[in-house]
Formats: C-alpha cells, sequence, structure tokens
C-alpha cells in the first residue's frame, strides 16, 4: 500500500494518514451503511440516519437509547463496560447488568445500522477491548470561540479532512470500498464542503454497483456546495458522476 505511493512523494502523507485513521478508528470500520447520523438534543432528542428520522418504535428499548445518549454525552472519551452499567443499571448485580449491557448494545447497533453484518465491526460504535466511545471530536472545543487556537484547529481538521481523503483513495485502489466510505464520510462530516471527499465517495459507491448512493452522495455534494459556498460542483466532478450513473444503469 504504501510503496505504490512513494514514488509520487506521497509516502509521508500515506503514514500520516494511516495514523491519524488508527487514531479515530476509521481503520476498525469493515462497513459502512453509506449515511451519517445526525443528532438533535437540544429541545427533544432526535436522531436521522441519513435523511430518514429514527422513529420511538424503532428503538425497541429504552435503554438502547439511553446508552447511546450516554456515549453522545462523553463522545471524544471512552467508557469503561463497568462504568456504562453502573451508570445505566445501578442497581443491578454485575452479571444481570452486563447481561442487560450487551442486549442494549445489540440493539443499539441494529437501530443505527440496520444492514450491518453481525460480523462486522459497527461504523459509529468505537470499541477498544473493554471501552465503549463515539467518534472523537474536534481540537479544543471547549474554546472553540477563542482566536487564540483558531489557527492550529484549522489547520488540524484539514490536514486530518486531507489524509481521510488520502486514505479514502489508497483502499479505493485496492478495492477496500467500505473502508473508503467511512474516510469520505468522516472527512465530510469534518468538513462538508470538502469536494475532492465526494468524488472519491461517488467511486467507492460505484465499487460497490451501488447506483442510488452515488446519486444521493452527488446531490449532498451539489446542494452543501450551493448553500454554503454558492457554487455548483466542478465540472469534472459533473463528469464523473453522470458517467458512473450511466455505468451502472
Amino acid at each position: 500500500m504504501l510503496q505504490a505511493f512513494h514514488g509520487q512523494g506521497g509516502g509521508s502523507a500515506v503514514r500520516l494518514a494511516v495514523r491519524i485513521m488508527e487514531h479515530t478508528g476509521v481503520l476498525d470500520v469493515d462497513h459502512h451503511p453509506g449515511y451519517t447520523l445526525r443528532v438533535q438534543t437540544l429541545g427533544g432528542f432526535s436522531v436521522w440516519r441519513g435523511f430518514s428520522e429514527i422513529s420511538h418504535k424503532e428503538w425497541q428499548r429504552d435503554k438502547a437509547r439511553k446508552l447511546f445518549q450516554l456515549l453522545l454525552t462523553h463522545r471524544g472519551t471512552f467508557l469503561h463496560r463497568e462504568e456504562i452499567c453502573e451508570r445505566l443499571w445501578p442497581d443491578a448485580d454485575a452479571e444481570t447488568a452486563e447481561r442487560d449491557f450487551k442486549v442494549a448494545l445489540h440493539t443499539l447497533t441494529n437501530v443505527l445500522e440496520p444492514g450491518r453484518s453481525g460480523r462486522s465491526h459497527s461504523a459509529f460504535i468505537v470499541r477498544r477491548g473493554a471501552l465503549y466511545g463515539l467518534w472523537k471530536g474536534e481540537y479544543l472545543p471547549d474554546v472553540r470561540y477563542e482566536p487564540w487556537c483558531d489557527g492550529e484547529r484549522n489547520r488540524l481538521r484539514m490536514t486530518f479532512v486531507d489524509a481521510c481523503v488520502t486514505y479514502a483513495r489508497l483502499c479505493c485502489a485496492q478495492q477496500r470500498f467500505a473502508e473508503a466510505i467511512a474516510a469520505c464520510e468522516r472527512a465530510t462530516a469534518v468538513e462538508p464542503t470538502w469536494e475532492e471527499a465526494y468524488v472519491c465517495w461517488m467511486q467507492a459507491a460505484a465499487g460497490l454497483y451501488n447506483r442510488p448512493l452515488v446519486i444521493q452522495v452527488y446531490r449532498t455534494c451539489e446542494r452543501v456546495l450551493r448553500q454554503e459556498l454558492g457554487v455548483a460542483p466542478m465540472a469534472s466532478t459533473r463528469t464523473l458522476y453522470e458517467t458512473l450513473v450511466g455505468r451502472l444503469a
């Protein structure tokens, strides 16, 4: 994987990409549903899978919903299984709490990713042994309005996004399309107007012969660029989209 890019001076970029992917857990993803999660916590709690809101009935178990809320509250950190059990099942004995935790976790992953294979890792919930958490957040989020850290935060954000796209390209070259999609999704979650990420995302979706996803990704790119920057996608992006859609018709 690394040798293919050494001749183009990309070795350091590849190493940086791999380090960042390892740090955020993207390398652990062997499946990605092709959508992001959007969460509303103010004025009521709601979660959307892509453009579809998860209904109250879909949660099935109240503890599955509370488990997600707990992980969301502590996003960017990992909670030990025992700590989770103590918080959500304070009156249960250890064996009962752990059993109920496994049920709640299984329910939660099914709610967030209904099409996920039971053997694949979750694209949203990261596990490190007995530690669980969601994707990590931005640099120093508690001082996001302080001008003294803006430069470093923006530099890290751009480095991260560029590394995600670099890694996604590597994955596409090796036909690891699910990993590529996960990296592109992560890039656009941090920087929604990064057009290059959408390009790679469409290519990965086409690699999986997922024509609806190619269309959805392009339309999302088109909408975001129009709303945020007042521009349309580049002609090359449009041409690639039309080529991929035509090929998969």
